[in-house]
């Protein structure tokens, strides 16, 4: 266990948090397709949650990684799963490498506000031919004088309608891929951004996703984050806690929909007895929170690796592949044992049903996290295992 009695403070204040301030307004924000991210982040800066391991210099609360994990397991308690992925974008996605690689003046100027809730943070990494594949952006900043010049465009950017500014990654060079990249803090009211357009989703309907261009949007060298060239390794050291966050920010959210499911199949009466007293399905459901404990586990060993400087990326890449592939398997296990009522939108398990797909899809799809399992497994073609020379 990783957590201490400060740790579950800091839940307790996060679950009462989104009790108050969350949950009374899903169904108004779902209907919207957009929630208030400024008043929400404002009240949250306000308590100190969303620079938790961040240095205290620029606001944060100076705390290691593992309070992060809390909060971000205690998010749980939300019952939007809209506003849970805006928050990890501002707090584990888009500010990750400004806290740990930008200047002291670049910090103070985006970090610090991202922290108070005063700005809304998005992250320009996918591309509509460069999702999965990072390394084939196409976005490119060229230097002109002391600025960069920015042609191109991003897209599924969560927060991209509402967001004060981004975390961008676009070539800076012509070397290979891997070192040609760098990632640039761009103002989102900068001439020459363009919001084309609010994307219309299967799931997360509250949470704004957009498709950004950018046509020669011009902004100073010293707004890239650390040196140039290095963009690509910085995104993925943010990659490391993207996929942490992913895997923790399940976990209770799972719980609640197993629970939810006990309560109404105990309720819901056929045929002479109550749904849960088939066995096939409390059955069901202590196989489906037994992998909740699994994921637990996994995700707390992966973090206590994190906190002694290991390379996660391993356990983190599994950690995000169990819990994409769990959260999908515990909402369609739990919708069956609704029945009729579970296929109807104003039920909430549907919307867990529709919020769950995109864990196997963003932040690296299922299908890169099995790649990067398999190159430190030494069972990818043509691929070392890493720090092995065979």
């Amino acid at each position: 266990m990783i957590y201490t009695e400060q740790h579950r403070e800091l839940m307790r204040s996060v679950a009462k948090f989104c009790e108050a301030e969350i949950n009374p307004h899903v169904e108004e924000w779902e209907k919207a397709g957009i929630f208030p991210a400024h008043e929400v982040f404002k009240k949250m800066g306000n308590q100190g949650f969303l620079g938790i391991h961040k240095a205290e210099r620029f606001g944060g609360l100076g705390l290691d990684y593992s309070y992060e994990v809390a909060f971000c397991e205690a998010l749980g308690a939300s019952r939007s799963g809209s506003v849970n992925m805006a928050i990890g974008v501002q707090t584990d996605m888009a500010t990750p490498a400004l806290a740990r690689h930008g200047s002291d003046a670049l910090r103070d100027e985006f970090l610090k506000p991202s922290i108070t809730g005063d700005y809304v943070a998005c992250l320009g990494v996918s591309e509509v031919g460069a999702g999965s594949d990072v390394a084939s952006i196409k976005t490119r900043a060229r230097k002109d004088g002391g600025d960069y010049v920015i042609d191109g465009g991003k897209m599924w950017t969560t927060n991209g309608t509402q967001a004060d500014w981004m975390c961008l990654l676009a070539n800076t060079g012509d070397g290979p891929v891997h070192r040609n990249k760098s990632l640039i803090c761009v103002p989102m009211k900068t001439k020459g951004v363009e919001i084309a357009r609010k994307l219309d989703k299967l799931g997360m309907r509250a949470s704004d996703t957009a498709q950004i261009f950018f046509d020669g949007v011009r902004v100073p060298q010293r707004y890239r984050i650390g040196e140039e060239g290095l963009g690509f390794i910085y995104q993925m050291e943010q990659f490391q806690e993207e996929r942490l966050w992913a895997a923790a920010g399940g976990l209770v959210g799972m719980e609640h929909t197993i629970q939810a499911t006990i309560d109404y199949t105990r309720n819901r009466v056929a045929f002479g007895q109550s749904i849960l007293d088939n066995q096939v399905v409390h059955f069901r459901l202590a196989e489906l929170q037994t992998k909740v404990e699994l994921l637990r586990s996994l995700v707390y060993r992966a973090v206590e690796d994190y906190l002694a400087g290991t390379d996660v990326t391993n356990l983190a890449s599994m950690a995000k592949l169990t819990a994409g592939r769990l959260q999908r398997e515990v909402a369609d296990s739990c919708l069956q044992y609704w029945g009729g009522m579970g296929y109807m939108s104003e039920s909430a398990i549907s919307r867990v049903f529709r919020d769950s797909r995109l864990g196997s899809i963003g932040g690296g799809a299922d299908e890169i996290m099995l790649g990067i399992i398999c190159k430190h497994m030494g069972t990818l073609p043509g691929k070392k295992r890493p720090g092995s020379n065979e």
